[in-house]
């Protein structure tokens, strides 16, 4: 008996023990992300709880709740769309004056810890965690390391699956001009976002302002907010604590993240999907009386 199903969902891929809302993923054993060395993961889920009201999120759960990532679009993460498409043909430079990749589709990508990267850093004034003002105004701050590298490793990609490295930013939540989450309920609100473009420690002024206007994530304004941002994935990470110790990663651990794909016909450039390549014999015995 075979049993075909239409896979609607675009983003991560929906972990298959994912029980909590009932959206777990029924079509696949695939999970959404894989960490090496197995079972060394320095990071927990998000508390699903905490996310009902938490402030910039509302109870929009993410893609993956064991992860803490989602790809932000409506009705996802803060509710806004990205200048990224998860079933886009192909990513292709903007126009005009934000020439940040637009299109699709969305990128398999491993995240390698050890690895020092420069990444975009957007912070409010003042620490929004004890002032309770909310991540509406958290504008370009400057350019700081972090602790891991992210890399697109796609066969849709323009390399076919060699790596190449991505830019990144961060929301420091807290202004103490350091990406570092905690063990609390949401991971001290470090928002980290996972752009589509090329990764150079030459600043790309598109990240940082337009139009004499700072970027601000925050903001759901098509001309320097959310929306006219190349934003793949946005993951809120939450360190694990065991036994009152806070975990972390060793040099070379790699979180592999894996967004669904959709299996259509030339989807992209110069990829054909041939829905004819794979042929299949069945010889159907009589079942005995």
């Amino acid at each position: 008996m075979f049993i075909h199903k239409l896979i609607s969902d675009s983003g991560i891929v929906k972990d298959p023990d994912d029980y909590r809302n009932n959206s777990f993923n029924k079509t696949s054993l695939q999970r959404a992300w894989t960490y090496e060395p197995e079972g060394k993961e320095w990071f927990t889920a998000p508390d699903t709880n905490a996310i009902k009201t938490a402030k910039f999120i509302t109870n929009r759960q993410f893609n993956s709740r064991s992860l803490g990532m989602s790809f932000p679009t409506q009705g996802s993460f803060n509710n806004y769309r990205s200048r990224i498409s998860a079933n886009g043909k192909f990513l292709s430079p903007g126009t005009n004056d934000n020439t940040l990749l637009t299109g699709g589709p969305l990128r398999k990508i491993k995240i390698v810890f050890g690895e020092t990267s420069k990444a975009y850093r957007y912070s409010p004034a003042v620490n929004v965690l004890l002032t309770d003002s909310g991540f509406t105004n958290t504008s370009f701050a400057d350019i700081v390391n972090i602790p891991f590298s992210v890399y697109a490793v796609d066969e849709l990609d323009s390399t076919g699956g060699n790596r190449r490295r991505l830019n990144i930013g961060f929301v420091d939540a807290d202004a103490n001009g350091l990406w570092d989450p905690d063990d609390s309920p949401l991971g001290k609100y470090q928002f980290t976002y996972i752009f589509a473009s090329d990764y150079s420690e030459t600043p790309e002024q598109q990240y940082m302002t337009r139009s004499g206007q700072n970027i601000n994530p925050g903001s759901g304004s098509p001309a320097y907010g959310f929306l006219a941002l190349d934003i793949m994935y946005a993951w809120l990470p939450r360190v694990k604590s065991v036994n009152g110790v806070l975990q972390t990663w060793s040099a070379g651990d790699v979180l592999t993240v894996s967004p669904y794909r959709v299996t259509r016909a030339e989807f992209v450039p110069v990829f054909l999907i041939c829905l004819l390549c794979a042929q299949f014999t069945f010889t159907v015995l009589t079942a005995l009386q």
